[in-house]
């Protein structure tokens, strides 16, 4: 009883107790079924009667979760699927989630707009690695022979991230992460080389065509600029579906070039700023007015929408707004398909490729797409079990090395105990930084195991052999101790010199690996270390 009262009495014991506690709390382990909803497509049913993509920086069992769907309980990928095949187009669907109770219609096509996974049972942001998705690796095609300034170079990438950010963002996605990559250290001199971006779930082949394409978008009339796309010529952009989508007053209808397809049309409206309304004003007051054949008035020159210096769209524009200024413009477009489904579905990616574009304006240079790696989610989901089953063995073999080294159980424990501890402290931070656990993280984690059993082992030597001294039991502990925490904080310092080159290597994916070595690290010499030293003390007195 003395020394489990000497033991959990103990500032160390207290301070490790109390970190241990607020990792499990930030881990946040939930045990609760449902599907989470990745992402809410524009205009969809889903989306009409509000449910909305989630926040990107939202912690995973934060994120809206559907529970039921009718009377149906939803505990899982498989339920979702089953439930959604066995409804028939035009029905009412009752969704309950975590955050409300919606009134859906499914569509002619079956697909309410939702994408859905099973529903994170922790904190811990998977990787793509595990959870499946694409990771695309950019470079911006800048002249060689171009004499831009470090300054503008970074200045280049920094905008260029930041706009394919805002571009995806338009489709929904929120599980992404775009950065930009130096080819080393910044404080060595580092100058950006390439653009990571990840995007979480599956294969997304539109986002990839998005992502290696310039945008530069172009309003004219008379080969003149109206506007331009970015947020200094549009301030305002409607992606809400009683001013975006299909157009209602245009109803799609069959081409007349005999190949017996479909074109819909659709459109959305965006507000001007007012420099751009003013050369608008100044463009058009030039220009005729006539009378069509409808007895409508119009103005004798269309204006052309060019994205990527194509032609996509050419409108003709209302004799009212001659000579004014108009803040206020509709945007249009079409799609084609073999049935007006189809055709429905191609005019809604054009339109969101538009917006995106609009939003974000066009690229200062365009994109050439490095390498592309596409992961499967059954593959990451299969390697994560893998891993916590040779994991379990590897310890068990670990703890039986021990006991075979020492025959005390009572070190084995502690040890085993400490390992656990410290996997805990690990994904606890791991969780509060909001970083992704991939296999390079999984990698830091398993050097973070194996460096602590090393120095465990080491601090119990040391103890040992000088306890075998002709000296005090005080004046031996103590020397034990400090010859193993020197030989400790020496490794220690190694291991960080050696991890921060890491953190710019191969392109950056290193980087997990890297920082979960540097953390697991760190929390170890500083917290679990001493706690563990104050356990063998008193457990070997």
């Amino acid at each position: 009883m003395s020394k489990a009262k000497a033991l959990f009495t103990n500032f160390r014991m207290i301070l490790l107790i109390i970190v241990v506690l607020l990792a499990i709390v930030a881990i946040h382990p939930v045990f609760d079924g449902g599907v989470a909803v990745r992402s809410v497509s524009l205009n969809s049913s889903a989306y009409n009667v509000g449910m909305r993509s989630p926040e990107g920086n939202v912690w995973p069992t934060q994120k809206e979760a559907i529970t039921q769907m009718d009377t149906t309980k939803i505990s899982n990928i498989n339920d979702y699927d089953n439930f959604m095949k066995s409804k028939i187009p035009g029905q009412k669907i009752q969704i309950r989630t975590t955050k409300g109770l919606y009134s859906v219609d499914v569509p002619e096509n079956g697909n309410i707009g939702l994408k859905v996974y099973n529903r994170p049972t922790n904190n811990l942001k998977r990787g793509l690695d595990i959870s499946g998705g694409t990771r695309v690796i950019l470079k911006p095609a800048i002249p060689e022979n171009s004499n831009i300034s470090d300054e503008e170079r970074k200045s280049v990438f920094e905008i260029t991230a930041e706009n394919i950010e805002k571009r995806l963002n338009v489709y929904g996605l929120t599980e992404l992460s775009v950065r930009v990559i130096n080819d080393k250290p910044a404080i060595l001199g580092g100058m950006p080389t390439y653009i990571s971006v990840e995007i979480a779930g599956a294969d997304e082949e539109e986002v990839i065509g998005l992502l290696s394409s310039q945008g530069k978008f172009e309003a004219t009339i008379k080969n003149q600029t109206v506007f331009l796309g970015g947020e200094r010529d549009i301030t305002y952009i409607c992606k809400t579906a009683d001013c975006s989508g299909i157009d209602p007053y245009k109803p799609c209808g069959t081409l007349s070039d005999g190949s017996g397809n479909t074109m819909c049309r659709f459109r959305f409206s965006i507000a001007l700023s007012s420099v751009a309304a003013q050369r608008f004003a100044s463009i058009t007051s030039e220009i005729d007015e006539i009378t069509d054949e409808n007895g409508q008035k119009r103005l004798t020159d269309n204006i052309n929408f060019y994205l990527d210096e194509k032609l996509t769209d050419s409108l003709t524009i209302d004799g009212s707004l001659k000579g004014k200024v108009s803040t206020n413009i509709e945007i249009s477009g079409s799609g084609v398909g073999k049935d007006e489904q189809e055709a429905t579905k191609d005019a809604l990616k054009r339109m969101r490729e538009m917006q995106s574009v609009l939003i974000s304006g066009s690229l200062p240079y365009k994109l050439t797409i490095v390498n592309t790696n596409l992961v499967s989610p059954t593959l990451g989901s299969n390697f994560l079990k893998n891993v916590l089953f040779v994991g379990s063995i590897a310890i068990l073999i670990v703890a039986l090395l021990i006991f075979i080294r020492y025959r005390v159980i009572a070190v084995v424990i502690p040890i085993i105990l400490t390992l656990v501890f410290e996997i805990i402290l690990l994904l606890g931070m791991t969780s509060i930084l909001g970083a992704t656990l991939d296999i390079a993280a999984i990698a830091g984690i398993i050097i973070t195991i194996g460096t602590g059993t090393n120095d465990q082992i080491v601090m119990i030597d040391e103890i040992l052999k000088n306890r075998n001294k002709k000296v005090s039991e005080s004046s031996s502990f103590l020397g034990s101790l400090k010859n193993a925490f020197f030989v400790i904080f020496s490794a220690y310092a190694v291991i960080v010199v050696a991890m921060i080159p890491l953190l710019w290597s191969g392109a950056g994916l290193l980087k997990g690996f890297a920082i979960t070595t540097i953390i697991g690290a760190t929390m170890g010499v500083l917290i679990t270390r001493p706690a563990f030293a104050k356990v063998i003390e008193i457990l070997l007195e």
